[in-house]
């Protein structure tokens, strides 16, 4: 699919058949995220939407994070890892009274599915 049919499909998705999410891809982006992501990055509409433009997408969603900051010592790995969780609904937030749970805990459609050492396990395999 083009970065367009995906676009069209989620509308879709969401207005027309009712669901409760718009989430696609490797990296689940909704509807909201990924056209920011795509007007942000001056991405086409006819481009595809395959493993590469996910993994670009994916890479600016780090970065735009904090990975560079965490990497460069600017950034505490708490931090790091809470933004994570601010950006991927199924990664734990690391803090507070249940970090084991998604930042968007409570919603009735997100739940961290990764467990909290083995987010700090990969962040820490960063520096």
């Amino acid at each position: 699919m083009t970065v367009g049919e995906v676009l069209e499909w989620q509308d879709n998705y969401v207005e027309v058949e009712g669901s409760p999410s718009s989430a696609v891809g490797r990296y689940q982006y909704i509807r909201g995220t990924l056209r920011g992501m795509i007007q942000g990055k001056n991405i086409r509409l006819d481009a595809k939407f395959d493993k590469n433009l996910q993994d670009r997408l994916a890479l600016a969603s780090l970065e735009g994070r904090g990975l560079n900051k965490f990497l460069n010592g600017e950034m505490s790995e708490a931090q790091f890892i809470l933004n994570l969780a601010k950006e991927w609904a199924s990664f734990p937030t690391g803090q507070g009274a249940n970090p084991s749970a998604s930042y968007y805990d409570g919603d009735g459609l997100n739940a961290a599915s990764v467990s909290v050492d083995d987010v700090r396990q990969i962040v820490r395999s960063l520096r």
